[in-house]
């Protein structure tokens, strides 16, 4: 009687420690998963942040920048978006270029320039967007929102990281 009590114990300690294990190991999965994504929008609230500030208040490097540069800043002025420069970067500047310039490694971008009214503002008849607009089936969107003067207006500059 004594060795089937014994086995019966040992059973239920195994099963009770391996439904343990188990339980850990689920929780140690979220932990850090939730980690990694908190992680993951750190980074891209902080490029999106960098990035943002570089194209609106500097002139970028070389100053005068055409298509080649070697990091777009979109400024003539602290906050003064120049023509030529959001020119450059619209049309003759693909979209991996930039990307590889600006230092966005795994994420996409959405560039646009809207007025107050919220319209996207227009130049050369083409609206101002670069990049590719988020779905709304994506992980993680990261919205930016910058304010110049372009063509001595208001200007709303929203700089969207997603992945």
């Amino acid at each position: 009687m004594r060795a089937q009590m014994w086995s019966m114990d040992f059973v239920i300690s195994a099963v009770m420690f391996f439904v343990s294990v188990v339980l850990i190991l689920f929780a140690w999965n979220y932990v850090t998963t939730e980690n990694y994504e908190q992680m993951v929008f750190n980074d891209m609230q902080n490029t999106g942040l960098i990035v943002s500030d570089v194209l609106v208040r500097t002139e970028g490097s070389p100053p005068d920048w055409n298509t080649t540069a070697l990091a777009i800043g979109l400024a003539s002025d602290d906050n003064v978006i120049d023509e030529n420069k959001l020119r450059n970067f619209m049309d003759y500047m693909s979209y991996n270029e930039s990307k590889r310039i600006m230092g966005i490694r795994n994420f996409e971008y959405y560039f646009t320039m809207k007025n107050l009214d919220n319209i996207t503002i227009q130049m050369d008849g083409k609206n101002i967007e670069k990049g590719y607009p988020p779905s709304i089936d994506v992980n993680t969107i990261v919205p930016i929102q910058r304010y110049a003067l372009f063509q001595e207006k208001i200007a709303k500059i929203e700089f969207t990281l997603w992945i």
